[in-house]
């Protein structure tokens, strides 16, 4: 039976099962109209409703009226919480509950139109990435390949280990060319995080953003060139991320 996750409860728990599913992609455009000419900015994707048919079970009247308390209980909260589809439990959507309606078809069945929300289009790689390696230059380039279809958004940990250090460390992701500039010498004992799907970074915890210049180097899908400069003899690099899909 194919069904739906949500909130980390499996709804054919409660005999539900996943009909048709339509997640529609869209995109709009964004310009500015000055008389007979136009200019076109980069296009913006809205919220994601999601709409799932569906057909609850049971071998009785009032079993199906359990699992359809039983659903509301799990899908009618007000907090968007993690969806996932049956048919592809690689991915999961921030999605919140916004409506269920449908017939009574027999004793035992209930059609139901489930109707869901997600204010952030993209989906979530239901698996965590965490990349670690050690750069053994400086400057130190590699190479991650990330998976998905749609940029992800990456906290970095950069721990440096030993001399000689540079002014300031640059971090460049070659493939996109977004260039981020920590206008500081470190030291050994920072444990600096920057955090790019939060727009911050921090130095052992306490917000450095004053000394931030340049862009947050964000992950494309397939290999990305990574650049970093400044942080002297081996330091440590650690990469987390999950992978976004359209």
């Amino acid at each position: 039976m194919v069904s739906i996750t949500f909130n980390g409860t499996d709804l054919s728990t409660f005999g539900l099962e996943l009909q048709q599913i339509v997640v529609p992609i869209t995109q709009e455009a964004k310009f500015a109209q000055l008389q007979d000419k136009a200019y076109l900015f980069e296009a913006v994707r809205p919220g994601k409703v999601i709409q799932l048919s569906c057909i609850i079970y049971a071998d009785n009247l009032t079993d199906l009226l359990t699992n359809i308390d039983n659903i509301n209980k799990v899908i009618a909260i007000k907090e968007p919480k993690p969806l996932i589809l049956g048919h592809q439990t690689d991915r999961y959507w921030m999605a919140q509950f916004q409506q269920m309606t449908g017939p009574f078809t027999g004793i035992g069945a209930y059609e139901v139109e489930l109707v869901f929300f997600a204010a952030d289009p993209l989906a979530y790689a239901a698996d965590e990435t965490i990349y670690t390696t050690t750069l053994n230059t400086d400057p130190w380039t590699g190479t991650l390949n990330v998976g998905g279809t749609a940029e992800a958004s990456p906290v970095y940990t950069l721990t440096p280990q030993s001399g000689p250090f540079g002014d300031q460390i640059i971090f460049t992701n070659i493939t996109t060319g977004q260039t981020l500039i920590i206008d500081k010498e470190p030291v050994v004992g920072d444990v600096i995080v920057i955090d790019t799907e939060r727009w911050i970074v921090t130095n052992n915890s306490v917000p450095i953003m004053n000394l931030i210049e340049g862009q947050f180097p964000r992950l494309k899908p397939g290999n990305n060139s990574l650049n970093i400069s400044g942080l002297g003899d081996s330091p440590q690099l650690k990469v987390e991320y999950r992978g976004r899909f359209i």
